[in-house]
């Protein structure tokens, strides 16, 4: 997975970043190849806003939050866009096993 990181007035020590590729391989397992995860991180005022950006080959998600710190900022940005993720994952698997049961149907009453 490509990751690019973005920092406005907020700087990002290798501990943070390493974190960063560890919660991107995480997410990666969740979208087509090729995939990339853009990170932009920004402090504004008092507060650390993340904004997460994931695309996969014909998939695009989108999440951010608020922290006091970086930190807390880019994990809760990671758990609602992994949240986003599977739950569309969900909708498409729910979709495909419904055209299933319904050809199943179709041929028992035949």
């Amino acid at each position: 997975m490509k990751l690019e990181v973005t920092c406005r007035n907020v700087e990002m020590s290798e501990r943070l970043h390493a974190r960063m590729e560890r919660k991107a391989d995480k997410l990666a397992t969740h979208l087509r190849e090729p995939s990339e995860l853009h990170v932009t991180l920004q402090r504004e005022r008092h507060e650390v806003r993340a904004e997460l950006d994931a695309r996969g080959a014909g998939q695009r998600f989108h999440a951010h939050a608020s922290g006091s710190t970086a930190r807390q900022a880019i994990d809760t940005a990671v758990s609602r866009l992994l949240r986003t993720m599977k739950r569309s994952r969900e909708r498409n698997l729910d979709h495909h096993h419904g055209v299933i049961d319904r050809e199943e149907l179709y041929q028992a009453t035949a």
